[in-house]
């Protein structure tokens, strides 16, 4: 059956069906248990039938018309149990309760998403806002149910799948090694890694120029330009010298490549998005409002988190707000706020979720919150280290840094005889 439009009062048309096929079809009564929500339910008579229905299941009985009025104590010849009736005598067929149960949800999620709207008038900044938007663009996406698939089922699928010998649509990255070895699919997440300026954003421009030729590509850039994406794309893509580019010395040469090889390059179904303070919800939205086969995001670790209020630390009005408590979530760099800030009254906790190479700026950073005037008394620090990693490596050099320091320092002080 195709899609089951919603109208006035389908969702309660909606509700009976799925309540109705249930009764009639014992045989779909752990499906639907498992894919309905008793959340979507709007009439209460309704949702109590499916919460007794339930009981029965869990219990091991026959979740069918008189185990139901048992389980809810209704009186017979009650309204209640002429309603349990008039379910079954309603709906002829269990064999469309997949596409009332979906209009359920549907509508749903319509109420909850105009009770966000509501709730939302009333509030005065973006901060409050952003919570909401992400609950309804939650509401916007959400599948609803688990899906339980027995082994026959698996196999029947596979049989379906593979008989033809048709190729499969797998995503391709343009190197060979990447697309001879690795079977990616619309829908999965790939994480590019590697060390600082090994080059991953060039890398990944090049996987979505590449991709672009057949799939409509969104590249999200968190931290570089619009106009360096393009000159990135144009050295790589175009191989025009790249340093030619930055020094904006192109010749007639140049010239002509770019010209020969923009009319491939504009075909080429590829978007970047300057996406510098997106949140995940952001980028979900954009990407699901621009129809994105594939999404690009550079950097993972930029994406602004959803619901905690943050603030870089970069000027004196953002150092005010973070020791008045107006600010529970602050950024900073070592280099730039190891030496003479003082951050004790806004908290007690530091994280490290990138280290430097250098003592100094390591230990003075610690110094920001461990120093006279801190009211708590402990200071915890957090380091975010995977193991095997550049950062694993730059807390075992810190460490032996610091022994070597501190011999140094009691050796000093025993010559001198402090």
């Amino acid at each position: 059956m195709g899609r089951v439009d919603a109208q006035p009062s389908a969702g309660l048309e909606a509700e009976r069906a799925v309540l109705g096929a249930m009764l009639i079809d014992e045989s779909i009564v752990s499906q639907v248990l498992a894919e309905v929500d008793e959340r979507d339910f709007t009439s209460t008579a309704n949702r109590l039938i499916f919460q007794a229905a339930r009981e029965v299941f869990r219990e091991g009985g026959h979740a069918d018309a008189i185990t139901i009025n048992a389980k809810l104590g209704y009186a017979s010849g009650s309204p209640q149990q002429q309603q349990l009736i008039d379910l079954m005598e309603v709906t002829p067929t269990s064999a469309s309760w997949r596409e009332y149960a979906q209009l359920m949800h549907e509508q749903a999620a319509v109420r909850r998403i105009h009770a966000l709207m509501a709730q939302g008038c009333g509030e005065p900044t973006l901060d409050a806002l952003r919570p909401l938007i992400s609950e309804m663009q939650a509401q916007m996406t959400s599948r609803r149910g688990v899906k339980v698939v027995p082994m026959l089922e698996l196999l029947q699928d596979f049989s379906a799948r593979h008989a033809s010998g048709a190729a499969a649509d797998y995503v391709g990255f343009g190197l060979d090694v990447l697309d001879h070895n690795s079977f990616i699919r619309r829908g999965d997440v790939v994480v590019l890694g590697g060390y600082p300026s090994d080059g991953k954003t060039a890398l990944a421009l090049m996987m979505a120029y590449h991709m672009a030729k057949t799939l409509k590509v969104g590249f999200f850039s968190l931290e570089t330009s619009a106009g360096k994406i393009g000159d990135r794309i144009v050295t790589q893509g175009m191989k025009i010298d790249f340093d030619a580019i930055k020094r904006s010395r192109l010749t007639d040469r140049d010239w002509g490549i770019f010209a020969v090889c923009s009319e491939d390059a504009a075909k080429r179904r590829l978007d970047v998005i300057q996406a510098s303070g997106m949140t995940a919800g952001d980028i979900m939205a954009e990407a699901i409002t621009y129809g994105y086969d594939v999404i690009f995001v550079d950097y993972v670790q930029l994406i602004v988190p959803e619901g905690i209020p943050h603030s870089r630390l970069d000027d004196s009005d953002s150092i005010r707000r973070w020791n008045s408590g107006q600010v529970p979530v602050a950024l900073i760099h070592p280099a730039s706020a190891g030496h003479g800030l003082n951050l004790q009254s806004g908290g007690s906790t530091l994280v490290w979720f990138g280290l430097t190479w250098s003592l100094e700026l390591y230990q003075q950073t610690v110094a920001r919150l461990w120093r006279q005037g801190q009211t708590s008394e402990t200071v915890v620090g957090q380091h975010i280290v995977t193991k095997g990693t550049i950062d694993d490596r730059i807390m075992k050099a810190l460490s032996q840094k610091e022994h070597t320091q501190t011999a140094l320092i009691d050796a000093i002080k025993a010559d001198l005889k402090i």
